[in-house]
C-alpha cells in the first residue's frame, strides 16, 4: 500500500509554500471527530457480527468484505481526485 501511495504522491505532486503552522477551526476539529467515528464503524460492525454469530470466521469474512469494498472504491476515488486536481 505504501508503494502505491508513494507513486500517487509522485504522479500528483504539488508544491506548497510553508509559511506557518495551520490552525484548525472548531468546525474542522468537529468534522475530524465525525470522520474518525465513521472510519471506526466497519470494524465495530464486524466485531458485532462476530459477537452475535459467535463465530470468529464470520467476523474475519466481514472484515475481508469491508476491506474488499475499500479496495474497489479506492481507485475510482483517487482517479477522480487526480482529475479534479489537474483541472485548470
Amino acid at each position: 500500500m505504501s508503494l502505491a501511495g508513494n507513486w500517487f504522491s509522485i504522479q500528483f505532486s504539488q508544491a506548497h509554500e510553508i509559511r506557518q503552522a495551520s490552525q484548525c477551526s472548531g468546525m474542522a476539529g468537529l468534522l475530524i471527530l465525525v470522520v474518525l467515528i465513521v472510519m471506526a464503524l466497519p470494524s465495530l460492525a464486524a466485531v458485532l457480527v462476530g459477537y452475535f454469530t459467535q463465530s470468529l470466521a464470520v467476523e474475519y469474512v466481514t472484515l475481508a468484505l469491508f476491506a474488499g469494498l475499500a479496495l474497489v472504491l479506492y481507485l475510482p476515488i483517487v482517479t477522480l481526485q487526480g482529475t479534479i486536481a489537474r483541472a485548470p
